[in-house]
């Protein structure tokens, strides 16, 4: 197994598992911060402040998606790429 199909299945699994303790927050009937949890909750809207100096207006819109997606779905994409790299990069 290589190094992308593992980072791929590491990935995944976040994925899942996130998906999981949400669902299970839900099931519990706690409103929580497992709900609509993204890159900007973990690690704190500050730390996401040099994306409004990007001076390309398009890449700034991509990098404000991407930091404010859900991580669940940050995570999914991220798997896609690293099995699809694996499809076609040689080890």
């Amino acid at each position: 197994m290589s190094k992308l199909n593992i980072l791929g299945l590491i990935s995944l699994i976040g994925g899942v598992l996130l998906i999981g303790f949400q669902g299970l927050a839900t099931f519990m009937g706690q409103e929580g911060d497992w709900k609509g949890l993204n890159l900007m909750d973990v690690f704190g809207e500050e730390s996401f402040n040099w994306i409004d100096s990007i001076p390309l207006l398009y890449v700034k819109g991509a990098a404000n998606y991407i930091a404010a997606m859900p991580l669940f779905i940050l995570l999914f994409c991220i798997a896609a790429l690293f099995f699809i790299f694996k499809m076609f990069l040689k080890d």
